[in-house]
């Protein structure tokens, strides 16, 4: 099988954190990333939430998981955070995301892993987009864990954010229309 065109870039990454406030103290106030949104454990259907940070005008660089008060964190041993960090792999378009989930599935020992829409089809996070699931990050993406156990995305169609971290209204006009609505 031919290879697609290769990732773009690596464009962001997930992460373990701590509270909200440690999170934002951390990735904010020391290394600079601006703070655009955190969700909570009822959006994700996660034992967490997650904040997102960008450093550029894209949606998000970084995201950071999000504990609720009297749950416990990563430095308590909880096994769930093994399922969000991961790195994730910028494609052109929907066309080539496409390709590229064929592609890893005809490979032996590449597993999609949620989330993802029935079928294994890629999921569209955001709480506007027609097809959104209602979580933030306003990309379309699927989920694989290679051969080893790494958690990688592969998404496109990633939110371009305005000065005041509100989607960008022509990007989300044109993506609306690349998608038929």
């Amino acid at each position: 099988m031919p290879s697609p065109p290769g990732p773009l870039r690596l464009q962001h990454v997930g992460m373990r954190g701590g509270r909200l406030e440690e999170n934002i103290a951390f990735f904010q106030d020391t290394l600079g990333f601006i703070f655009v949104e955190s969700v909570g454990p009822d959006v994700t259907n996660l034992p967490f939430g997650i904040s997102f940070f960008r450093s550029d005008a894209l949606h998000h660089t970084i995201g950071v998981e999000v504990w609720p008060e009297g749950q416990p964190t990563k430095d308590e041993g909880n096994k769930t955070t093994i399922t969000f960090p991961h790195i994730a792999f910028e494609v052109a378009d929907r066309k080539t995301l496409l390709a590229w989930r064929e592609r890893l599935l005809a490979f032996e020992g590449v597993q999609l892993v949620p989330p993802h829409q029935e079928g294994g089809d890629p999921v569209v996070f955001s709480p506007t987009h027609p097809e959104g699931n209602g979580n933030p990050g306003e990309n379309r993406a699927f989920f694989f864990l290679d051969p080893f156990g790494n958690r990688i995305e592969f998404f496109c169609d990633m939110a371009i954010m305005t000065k005041d971290n509100e989607i960008d209204p022509e990007w989300n006009r044109d993506r609306l229309k690349r998608d038929g609505y």
